[in-house]
């Protein structure tokens, strides 16, 4: 039983509880069923009669019963997308309209202009990734202290299989390696491309750097000998061959300019000694050579090396026809 004053106001004006109205013998059947249109007033904490807003300029305040169906508003209120003020049916149908028109077209993956804007939390756990994958930017990989496995024939063997901090750290001989020159067993090896343009060297070389590997060298190279510039314009090689035979011959002592040795190609040096006491008078070439004109003049017992590289004719003459001349000629 509801505790709330039930009340009625029947044909008579006369207020009449509502569970009494079907004992009382002067209310009739339609305002019995009047009876049951009754609303409960909060406000004035009696039952009223429902009212229906008219088609006018509007009216009060509305109770809906519960289940009953009312229409708000006109259907063809314009959608309200904003905060601005409208009607439910109006709110509702912008609602609508937003989200359909952010929807995708249809499902499945989309340009970027054509998918949701979303952005990852910035305490996202880690996310797995597999198959290829294009990286166009420097990325920053964090394995949470695990490990980060590489399979890939394109790197050393000693960096797959493992973590790379520790293999790296092994192939490259140290953890922490530091930057500066280190010897080749410390070094990376490397190997220039086979259309490398021209590298510039500055800086003194060893004996031994030059000797280790031939290194071709073109355009101009300045050398210092100790005292004062060389310049060489040319190619160089810094790795000459070494000559490895040595072929000796006599020539006698004659008045008679002629050749003591005949150009070679091949040869990489020669040497004369002047085993007459009489003056041996050299030349280098194809002029004709006399005591007046000559390369090197050569006493008795006095030794000569050919400049290094020269091929040409060595040609020469005694002041007397005497002894000879002991030449080793190197290729």
């Amino acid at each position: 039983m509801s505790s709330k004053p039930e009340w009625w106001n029947g044909p008579d004006q006369a207020p009449k509880p509502v569970s009494r109205v079907d004992e009382d013998d002067g209310v009739n059947r339609s305002e019995r069923i009047r009876a049951r249109l009754e609303v409960w007033n909060p406000v004035s904490m009696l039952w009223e009669r429902m009212t229906q807003p008219g088609g006018g300029g509007g009216g009060g305040a509305v109770t809906i019963a519960d289940g009953a169906d009312v229409v708000e508003g006109a259907l063809a209120d314009a959608a309200v997308t904003t905060d601005a003020a409208g009607t439910v049916s109006g709110k509702l149908r912008g609602l609508v309209k937003w989200a359909y028109e952010r929807m995708p077209a249809s499902l499945g993956q989309k340009t970027m202009a054509n998918s949701f804007p979303v952005v990852v939390a910035s305490d996202q756990s880690a996310i797995p990734v597999s198959g290829t994958v294009s990286v166009t930017e420097p990325v920053s990989v964090d394995d949470n202290g695990g490990s980060l496995t590489v399979d890939t024939p394109q790197l050393p063997a000693a960096l797959v299989g493992g973590r790379l901090d520790s293999n790296n750290g092994a192939w490259l001989g140290s953890t922490a390696p530091t930057v500066g020159q280190k010897t080749a067993a410390n070094s990376l090896p490397v190997v220039l491309a086979s259309d490398q343009s021209a590298v510039p060297v500055t800086g003194p070389l060893t004996d031994t750097q030059l000797r280790t590997t031939p290194v071709p060298i073109s355009g101009t190279v300045t050398i210092t000998d100790g005292s004062g510039p060389v310049t060489v314009d040319g190619t160089v090689t810094a790795n000459p061959t070494r000559p490895g035979t040595g072929v000796l011959t006599e020539v006698a002592g004659t008045v008679s300019e002629g050749i003591l040795l005949a150009a070679n190609a091949a040869r990489l040096g020669a040497t004369l000694y002047n085993d007459s006491t009489a003056t041996l008078y050299v030349g280098l070439g194809t002029e004709i050579v006399n005591a007046n004109n000559f390369t090197v003049k050569l006493f008795q017992d006095d030794y000569i090396e050919l400049p290094y590289g020269f091929t040409g004719q060595v040609r020469g003459v005694w002041a007397s026809a005497t002894g000879e001349v002991l030449i080793t000629e190197f290729t």
